[in-house]
């Protein structure tokens, strides 16, 4: 009766076909790489909701609700809200949890990572736009709360980040912007991708 354990060659083929398996498994799985769900986007892609996100950060959200309702220029024709009694002037502790989000881990962190993955020698225009933005709303941040984390802010690593005080941030704001402007006079070194049909149509 044949038996491949006493066997030299079916034991080197064994071996042989084992070794060729597991190599192949390393690059097995890379055909389920989705060209349609990058982990990226291209800036001038991420750019448009960035300043939608602004515009609902900034003008829109709780804070500017909570203005216009309380200087009068709009009012609340009902007796009582499903949440706060802002139109009694009735705050909770939570009630800013929101907007406090919508400025740190929203529109800050995001703007964040756009100037780290913007390299600043190709596309200062991008990378200026996105630093101006970041500075405005620390900016608006510390108008709503004063003293808030500023220099150990958006750093995973720290848990609890020390408050800077409202005039060290307003500093920092301003030496922000003076950098941005700079960065968005600088010549852009991208290269320009094909020309669409639209474009070129005449």
């Amino acid at each position: 009766m044949f038996d491949m354990k006493r066997t030299p060659m079916a034991q080197t083929a064994s071996i042989v076909l084992l070794a060729v398996l597991v190599g192949g498994c390393e690059n097995f799985l890379d055909v389920n790489t989705d060209p349609n769900a990058p982990v990226n986007a291209r800036v001038e892609v991420r750019l448009p909701t960035v300043v939608t996100g602004m515009v609902h950060t900034v003008y829109y959200g709780d804070p500017g609700q909570w203005t216009v309702e309380w200087m009068q220029q709009t009012s609340y024709n009902r007796d009582s809200r499903s949440y706060d009694e802002l139109q009694l002037y009735e705050v909770q502790d939570n009630s800013a949890n929101g907007a406090w989000s919508y400025h740190y881990a929203t529109m800050l962190n995001e703007l964040k990572l756009m100037m780290e993955e913007i390299d600043p020698e190709v596309d200062p225009a991008y990378y200026g736009l996105a630093k101006f933005l970041a500075a405005w709303t620390w900016a608006h941040t510390t108008d709503l709360w004063g003293p808030v984390p500023f220099a150990e802010a958006l750093d995973p690593a720290i848990a609890t980040p020390a408050y800077d005080e409202q005039s060290t941030i307003y500093a920092q704001v301003l030496a922000m912007m003076d950098e941005a402007v700079a960065a968005m006079k600088q010549t852009s070194r991208r290269r320009r991708g094909p020309t669409t049909c639209s474009s070129a149509a005449t």
